[in-house]
């Protein structure tokens, strides 16, 4: 009963603290960032509500859509209502025109707000108006790329400290889902800084040889997982929100194998339970939170508004002939977005013939030696975690659909295991013994 007592109160604590942060930023002035506002239009006139880097290449697509729908609320924002313009998220918006000519004409002919946003938190606008007041956007995204890199490297080092092994697999996952484009637009960002951000402190605290128990370093690190569920609410725009906690959990599991401080197979999964339920509930409550707050508050019901929304993003068509095209189509779409993926469907190269008969290689070489391999449950309850992502987008089957260009990152969960596995349970010398042993076999057949 104390523990749920203190979740209770670290939720109210996080929820009044974020809401008040946001009801502050809402009082900013229209006037404060009125003129940087109007400098961004250069940058969007120059650019589609989805940019195309690489015709063909969907992995490369950045969803200006989503940056200039926030731009359109935070423009919108009434500084004398600032409670009710937090809720509301109301902008302007002409149905069948681009998203980004939409904000170009609310800010260029003062239009008023016809719609809202009020399903989500919208939460990375508290970041975005105070900065407004200084940079344009232009300046906003330059800094986003090197303040994103500067958290990736940062993971990096520390995962090196640990694992050396686990860094090189780390870097490679982000190299093989081009996780590089993430920071060219704040969409894709923001769940990319809470990965990061949520790591780098589990990896703090999951410190080994401290005077604390595994007991007290797990509890610690719940109330983490917790907190970062409710700020992923907070900040996401339903993107590739289950890196936040799974990757997290990865690093912390493998790194204590690394260290050989794992426990029992019963404890490491009480450990990615607890962690991921609590991530659940903060996550779920934090966006109960806004539908509470919101009827209560503006005096209407929101949740008939977000239902019928959510029944969308779960299993609508829009336009697609059938649910059978749907759900056989939404995890092929999102595997074929990887890069080498993506080569191997359309136009294989012979970068691509080498990647795949590493892999080939691999799984042979894992096939060889996994009778021989212990902790076997142990890389079952990974692989388990590898398989997360594609629940994900069956479960979100229209969204994953549609949103391909960034929800196939989230198969950055799955890169990371198999690799891990593969380079984990490689054992040259058991691989000689085995090549050994069969090669004297065949010689004394041979005589």
């Amino acid at each position: 009963m104390k523990k749920i007592l203190n979740y209770i109160i670290i939720f109210i604590v996080v929820l009044t603290t974020l809401f008040l942060s946001f009801t502050l930023t809402a009082t900013i002035p229209r006037s404060k960032i009125e003129k940087n506002v109007k400098n961004s239009l250069i940058y969007y006139k120059k650019h589609m509500g989805i940019d195309r880097i690489i015709p063909k290449r969907i992995d490369t697509y950045i969803h200006y859509y989503a940056d200039t729908r926030k731009l359109n609320i935070l423009y919108n924002m009434d500084s004398d209502h600032p409670i009710e313009s937090i809720l509301w998220d109301k902008y302007y918006q002409v149905v069948l025109m681009d998203i980004n000519r939409d904000f170009i004409e609310t800010v260029e002919k003062d239009m008023e707000p016809n719609t809202n946003y009020l399903r989500y938190w919208n939460g990375c606008i508290m970041l975005l108006r105070p900065l407004l007041t200084v940079f344009n956007m232009q300046t906003i995204y330059f800094l986003n790329k090197i303040l994103l890199a500067i958290f990736a490297l940062i993971l990096l080092v520390l995962l090196f400290l640990r694992s050396k092994k686990l860094a090189i697999i780390y870097l490679l996952s982000l190299i093989a889902t081009t996780s590089w484009y993430a920071s060219y637009c704040i969409e894709y960002s923001v769940m990319f800084y809470v990965m990061f951000i949520t790591s780098i402190i589990a990896i703090l605290i999951d410190k080994k040889n401290t005077n604390k128990s595994q007991k007290e370093i797990d509890s610690r690190l719940y109330i983490l997982f917790f907190i970062t569920g409710i700020i992923t609410t907070f900040l996401d725009f339903l993107t590739t929100e289950i890196l936040t906690i799974f990757i997290p959990i990865l690093f912390i599991l493998i790194i204590r194998k690394e260290e050989n401080r794992l426990g029992n197979l019963k404890s490491i999964i009480i450990f990615v339970l607890k962690a991921s339920v609590l991530w659940f509930l903060g996550y779920s409550l934090m966006w109960l939170a806004k539908w509470v707050l919101s009827s209560l508050i503006l005096h209407i019901n929101a949740f008939d508004y977000v239902k019928k929304n959510f029944a969308l993003r779960i299993n609508g068509l829009q336009g697609l002939p059938n649910y059978e095209m749907l759900y056989k189509n939404v995890l092929t779409r999102n595997i074929f977005t990887i890069p080498f993926m993506y080569y191997i469907k359309e136009n294989i190269t012979k970068w691509q013939v080498i990647y795949i008969l590493f892999v080939v290689i691999s799984l042979i070489l894992l096939f060889i030696n996994w009778k021989d391999i212990k902790n076997k449950k142990y890389l079952l309850v990974l692989l388990f975690i590898a398989l997360i992502p594609y629940a994900r987008y069956l479960i979100l089957a229209n969204h994953s659909y549609r949103h391909v260009m960034f929800t196939f990152r989230d198969q950055i969960i799955t890169l990371v295991v198999l690799m891990y596995i593969i380079v984990d349970t490689f054992n040259k010398d058991l691989l000689t013994k085995k090549i050994e042993i069969n090669f004297k076999k065949n010689k004394k057949v041979g005589k």
